[in-house]
């Protein structure tokens, strides 16, 4: 029941809110059998990145904590799932499972997250890339892999879009889009469902 209250203010905060998101970010406890969820709705002013809104999801153990992540779509059957940030991820559709490795998504350095923003803080830690519709619902749960204990842990969503093409300022987001490597964005984008 708690769960289903803290979902549902989420997404009452998330319809009310005026400003543009940018990341959603949540410290909680999670297990292996009692995940820890955040969710948010995308953007539907922002700029597109091949017809979708990039976003990196992070679930980051605040402890000895070996945290999975599930980024799923309230919209569509979509789902992308990781349990180590450098070991890829598996995109879930459609009754298929098909697993992407970061090498697949960025040959050049093999990791995604350092290009337009930064490394989950722990090799244990878990990350996805998810390919977002404007106005979509998205939820990111982290469950532990292995603990029955509750432990700390930190969830987040963030908005690369926004990030990307500075929304307050767009007359910074040329700037912005020239420090970005343009080929670990285009293969993130071509490797991901829309």
């Amino acid at each position: 029941m708690k769960k289903i209250a803290a979902f549902a203010t989420a997404m009452v905060l998330a319809l009310t809110a005026q400003a543009d998101l940018k990341n959603v970010s949540a410290n909680g406890l999670n297990s292996n059998l009692q995940g820890f969820v955040a969710c948010t709705i995308v953007d539907e002013g922002t700029t597109l990145l091949a017809g979708g809104v990039l976003l990196y999801a992070f679930a980051e153990a605040q402890g000895n904590g070996n945290p999975l992540i599930r980024v799923w779509s309230l919209n569509r059957d979509l789902a992308i799932t990781n349990d180590n940030w450098q070991d890829g991820i598996d995109i879930h559709e459609g009754g298929r499972t098909q697993h992407l490795s970061l090498r697949e998504i960025d040959t050049e350095k093999g990791n995604p997250y350092g290009s337009l923003l930064r490394n989950p803080y722990k090799v244990t830690d878990a990350a996805a890339v998810f390919l977002a519709r404007p106005g979509e619902a998205v939820c990111a749960e982290s469950r532990d892999a292995t603990s029955g204990a509750l432990l700390p842990v930190s969830v987040a969503i963030t908005d690369i879009n926004s990030i990307a093409f500075f929304k307050s300022r767009p007359s910074m987001a040329k700037n912005a889009l020239a420090a970005v490597p343009a080929a670990a964005v285009e293969q993130i984008l071509k490797a991901l469902p829309r």
